[in-house]
């Protein structure tokens, strides 16, 4: 079973969006968190007099329940779903994000997995595969209708 809940609250350039998430699954396949919460906020508006620059900053942190673990054989692309005997502590992550739109143009920056540097290195997303180390997104998109 799943179930989601979100929330979407903005005034003028400030925005809040909070989710949380919820999936029960049988004990002996408990591999997903029970338990997700985030939340984006961001701040967003226009630079120069007639507001075409448009910018947005923000961050979105989050909380992920505790799970146990998928095991996974790389060689035999093999999920052991029912090889899950230790609980995955529940952990705190964080992502921050800007950008820039113009006429249809978006340049955007993100810095993910922000957590690696508070986060016991140890925790494991999958067995055998510990918590990825942060990681920077740069990126252009163009929209091409009117």
């Amino acid at each position: 079973m799943y179930a989601s809940l979100t929330f979407d609250y903005k005034y003028k350039a400030f925005s809040v969006l909070p989710n949380y998430s919820i999936s029960i699954l049988p004990s002996q396949l408990n591999f997903y968190p029970t338990h997700n919460l985030n939340v984006r906020v961001a701040v967003q508006g226009g630079i120069f007099k007639n507001r075409k620059l448009k910018t947005y900053i923000g961050f979105e942190p989050r909380w992920i329940g505790s799970y146990s673990p998928i095991t996974i054989i790389p060689s035999m692309d093999l999920f052991l779903l029912n090889g899950t005997s230790n609980r995955q502590l529940a952990y705190f992550d964080c992502a921050v994000f800007t950008g820039l739109e113009l006429n249809g143009f978006k340049f955007f920056a993100r810095a993910e997995n922000l957590g690696y540097f508070w986060n016991n290195r140890m925790l494991q997303v999958l067995k055998g595969y510990p918590i990825p180390p942060m990681q920077i997104k740069l990126g252009i998109t163009w929209d091409f209708w009117n």
